[in-house]
């Protein structure tokens, strides 16, 4: 007897995917994105699953924005102004005062705005949209960071155009996601950690690439990173020893910002993408 089967679309690209009702998740077959099947959007206002971090782990999450601007910094031109859209609490603004002149959050959880203000920094309780950005009165080039937020989105796309929209010549845009085809994925499925219910889904480097495929802008860097963790050592090891030839080949290749568990872990893809001129 076969099983019921319920239809569904692909976030980025709208392409059909059919999943029976015992499934959690369906890969699209156009950009091989995993689609979680079984939530709905969260209410981040009150949280969504995200508090205010401990002092070790927002030390963490500060060292890792720190590896994003080393793969951002060599990109950069007199850009004046950082904007990090879905700032959460806000290492991203603090590791990018030192390169900036001005540096603004937006964000819809009222702890972590909260938890931002009473560090001095200027983070907006707001949806990013055309008309607050109008309203920052932005004067010089612009960063703009999305990171972690659009696999909570049913239409990142969108949400992407939105942002691209109020971007100027040499304007740059960095988006970082998490992906399925990484180490953490593969070993734990769906007890990883970032497959909460509030994910809507991880991405492929394919479907990455191809909602920020966006015309007038070009692609200046794209590649995989991980987080600070304390078991990355372990995982690093264990799929050295299972796979010698392949580990030895992503060091060799490996791009000079990545360290060891970016190009053998690769849990996190991301893009950064420039306004043509």
């Amino acid at each position: 007897m076969s099983k019921a089967t319920t239809s569904h679309r692909c976030l980025n690209c709208g392409t059909p995917l059919k999943a029976d009702n015992e499934q959690v998740s369906a890969k699209c077959p156009n950009c091989h994105a995993l689609i979680n099947i079984m939530n709905a959007p969260l209410d981040y206002t009150k949280g969504g699953g995200q508090d205010v971090p401990s002092s070790e782990k927002s030390l963490q999450r500060l060292e890792n924005s720190r590896n994003r601007f080393r793969i951002i910094e060599s990109h950069l031109r007199s850009h004046q102004n950082f904007i990090d859209i879905g700032c959460g609490s806000g290492e991203m603004l603090t590791a990018a005062q030192d390169l900036f002149s001005r540096t603004i959050g937006f964000d819809r959880n009222e702890a972590l705005v909260a938890h931002c203000l009473s560090k001095g920094l200027e983070v907006h309780d707001q949806f990013f949209s055309k008309e607050t950005f109008k309203k920052l009165e932005i004067v010089g080039k612009t960063v703009f960071s999305v990171c972690h937020v659009i696999e909570h989105l049913e239409n990142p796309s969108e949400f992407l155009r939105t942002i691209t929209s109020c971007m100027e010549s040499g304007d740059l845009l960095y988006v970082e996601v998490p992906l399925y085809e990484g180490i953490s994925f593969a070993e734990e499925r769906f007890s990883w950690s970032l497959w909460y219910e509030e994910h809507l889904q991880l991405f492929s480097m394919r479907a990455l690439s191809l909602i920020t495929a966006i015309d007038g802008f070009s692609t200046l860097d794209k590649g995989h990173r991980t987080f600070i963790s304390e078991n990355r050592p372990r995982k690093i090891l264990k799929k050295l020893f299972r796979h010698p030839l392949w580990g030895t080949y992503r060091l060799i290749t490996k791009k000079r910002y990545q360290n060891l568990a970016d190009a053998i872990l690769r849990d996190y893809g991301f893009v950064l993408i420039k306004r043509n001129d």
